[in-house]
């Protein structure tokens, strides 16, 4: 992952780089610009990314290969489109950290969000 400072895009220099376990897919940031979410294509996980200590604060296991990500307008869920299981993971992001985190993480079957299941 590449973070970029602002003034980066006048200079068009990266600032500085970070490791993934494997292929990074998609980002979102969080309302408060403290976190931005990371669908990790490679490792069925969700990466957090703590924006002002610059690391990975923690993941949360989805679906086989997550790629697409959408927030809530509130900041309260985060679904991510799983692509090889053909799913849809749903994350309470209060709940999101910790050991905790897999219990507030429910796949649901498209077929389910179609309304047909």
């Amino acid at each position: 992952m590449v973070s970029q400072h602002p003034n980066s895009f006048k200079t068009r220099r990266t600032l500085n780089t970070y490791g993934l376990d494997a292929e990074g897919y998609a980002c979102k940031i969080s309302k408060d610009n403290k976190e931005l979410y990371i669908s990790c294509w490679g490792c069925d996980k969700v990466l957090i990314f703590d924006t002002e200590r610059r690391t990975v604060s923690g993941e949360i296991p989805v679906g086989d290969n997550p790629n697409d990500l959408c927030l809530t307008r509130n900041g309260r869920r985060l679904f991510v489109a799983n692509a090889n299981d053909n799913s849809v993971s749903v994350i309470d992001l209060l709940f999101a950290v910790g050991p905790a985190a897999a219990a507030h993480c429910r796949p649901i079957a498209a077929d389910t969000i179609a309304g047909t299941g």
